[in-house]
């Protein structure tokens, strides 16, 4: 599966996908983004942007829906925070959607804590939660 087409499987139009012309311009800019596959399709992503203020923002994390609940997720996270620590990253940032419970306990597993609610933040009008993870 190609990494366009996942995101517009894994996000609505109102959870904004990403085309591959932005894809592209972010891999060429130095941030983090990773593949994740299984022999050789793609079956899931992460994007983070690196902020030279010392944090890490992961903009977008999808798994295909074959691969979901099977740690391909909890893979992506894992290395984009190992990376961040690897490179000198103090925090990590995300936002997620409030009725994405699956997502949220995830990153709860991780150690990542509600810092606020974002009204209105996504299209449709759904809430936002906006995430912080400190690296020690």
């Amino acid at each position: 599966m190609d990494i366009e087409r996942l995101e517009h499987e894994s996000f609505d139009i109102y959870n904004y996908p990403l085309n591959i012309n932005v894809i592209n311009y972010h891999i060429d800019s130095k941030n983090y983004f990773l593949v994740a596959k299984c022999g050789d399709k793609n079956v899931g992503h992460v994007l983070a942007f690196r902020n030279k203020k010392g944090y890490v923002r992961i903009f977008s994390i999808c798994t295909s829906k074959n691969a979901r609940n099977k740690g391909v997720a909890k893979n992506l996270i894992k290395e984009i925070i190992d990376r961040s620590k690897d490179d000198g990253y103090k925090k990590i940032f995300l936002e997620v959607r409030v009725d994405n419970t699956p997502a949220i306990k995830l990153y709860n597993k991780f150690g990542f804590t509600k810092i606020k609610t974002l009204p209105c933040f996504y299209s449709d009008g759904c809430d936002g939660i906006k995430m912080k993870l400190e690296l020690l």
